[in-house]
């Protein structure tokens, strides 16, 4: 496995998508202002065909999600995800949904 591969995390989601997986969100370990918070980092795993895999970390642009955990995200075509909800503190959960372009070249 190779590339940049993301911090362990919970509540995240990994949908195939064309023929990668995206991984968006969670709760990670990583501290903002002291504190264990979500994110919305977009991670892509590329299965490569000699058995190995290739981790990045995507750069977004547009509309993007605000941070959050436990929410639900399917793939809806070849290069796009839907993200609905989730939430970001105990006192604040969304209701919302994002339609999140996966058109992404590897070299």
């Amino acid at each position: 496995m190779s590339g940049t591969k993301p911090t362990p995390r919970s509540g995240h989601s990994l949908c195939p998508v064309g023929k990668m997986y995206v991984l968006f969100g969670g709760l990670d370990n990583e501290k903002k202002d002291g504190k264990i918070g979500p994110n919305n980092q977009v991670y892509v795993l590329r299965l490569l065909s000699n058995n190995n895999s290739e981790w990045r970390l995507q750069k977004c642009e547009g509309s993007i999600p605000l941070p959050r955990t436990n929410h639900a995200a399917c793939a809806i075509s070849n290069d796009e995800m839907v993200i609905f909800g989730g939430y970001f503190s105990t006192h604040q959960r969304f209701n919302d949904t994002y339609i999140l372009k996966t058109s992404i070249v590897f070299l």
